[in-house]
């Protein structure tokens, strides 16, 4: 596919922003989305999203019509969210104000990360307290009496045997069934989810949060959910932030504890899914492929996690004694050109510490 914006879709952005389009420049390298930042004549600045129609996630539930469900539900809330101006009359394309602000968290000083970090928290503190129910999200309605945790390891079950099969890892088809299988009872109530909450997700300005972003994998769920993904995402990245922060600002936002081991499940679930993440990637583009570059590489890394992941979870079948799955993971990570410069999967960071 073109890296140009089709003309189809400059018409409709011209149209919904009645201006015509002075330049607009890919940026990014997803497989299933593709997003140009668009620059108008009348000045405004927008950021168009599309669905390419194939990639690792086509056809599952993960689509722009549940991205644009949230952000058409949080517009008039206090969380920063870019506003959704249009969606595509195909549904395939969404039209979002650009917002203001940095990804990057490293070149930042102590104090100033420690700003972003609080602020963050209290972010998805706010998230939380919201009630789904009274909240317009569309897709991501989830059926009365239904356990949301369930049903959102039940799609993640789905995207492993549709879109991963081709290059499943062993360690994904096990943990999804030990994952099953222990169930944490539901807490009663559920919550709205980022549902890829972290470092590299949101946009500040060097002391408050000024975009919560990319929302693909929203669900309502347990909100130690969305932890759990802080603490695995500032590890991958590694640590650009001190998640202690995070989780504390969070607790004085919602007046809430956390649980430990329903935290360590749920870091369990969050390297599942993006060890299911990298197979479906993998398996569409192939492993020698440009898009899958980066999964490519994370992909024996994640297997090694996840199992060490079950194990803190208490959801290993031995404690000491690792698998055959388990020994063969660890010989590919090894033999892998990166293992000396990502972090030991076996050093998952001490959840209980953050707390």
């Amino acid at each position: 596919m073109s890296d140009d914006l089709s003309p189809q879709r400059r018409e409709w952005v011209e149209h919904a922003m009645g201006s015509t389009i002075a330049d607009a420049r890919r940026i990014g390298s997803g497989a299933s989305r593709r997003i140009w930042c668009v620059d108008l004549a009348s000045g405004d600045a927008v950021i168009v999203r599309e669905d390419t129609g194939d990639g690792p996630v086509a056809g599952t539930p993960l689509t722009l019509a549940r991205e644009a469900s949230v952000y058409a539900a949080l517009a008039d809330t206090d969380l920063p969210v870019p506003a959704l101006r249009a969606v595509a009359p195909d549904g395939a394309a969404l039209l979002l104000d650009r917002a203001p602000g940095d990804e990057r968290l490293k070149d930042l000083d102590d104090d100033s990360r420690g700003a972003v970090a609080a602020d963050y928290g209290r972010c998805l503190g706010r998230l939380h307290l919201l009630a789904p129910e009274a909240l317009e999200l569309g897709p991501l309605t989830n059926p009365p009496a239904t356990d949301p945790t369930a049903q959102d390891l039940a799609l993640w079950h789905g995207i492993h045997r549709t879109r991963g099969a081709a290059a499943a890892s062993p360690a994904a088809a096990i943990a999804l069934d030990a994952l099953a299988a222990a169930l944490p009872a539901p807490t009663g109530r559920a919550v709205l989810c980022h549902g890829d909450a972290g470092p590299g997700n949101f946009l500040h300005d060097g002391q408050r949060v000024t975009a919560l972003l990319d929302w693909e994998f929203s669900h309502v769920g347990d909100p130690h959910d969305d932890l759990a993904w802080v603490a695995v995402r500032n590890q991958a990245l590694r640590h650009p932030l001190d998640a202690s922060i995070v989780f504390s600002a969070w607790r004085a936002a919602t007046g809430q504890s956390l649980d430990l081991m329903r935290l360590e499940w749920l870091r369990a679930l969050v390297l599942t899914r993006m060890l299911v993440s990298c197979d479906a990637t993998i398996g569409w583009a192939g492993a020698d492929a440009p898009a899958a570059r980066v999964q490519a590489v994370l992909q024996p890394w994640l297997a090694v996690a996840v199992f060490e992941a079950l194990r803190r979870a208490g959801l290993a079948a031995t404690a000491t004694t690792p698998s055959d799955e388990e020994r063969d993971a660890r010989r590919a990570w090894e033999q892998s050109p990166v293992a000396h410069v990502l972090d030991d999967p076996l050093h998952l960071d001490d959840l209980g510490a953050l707390l």
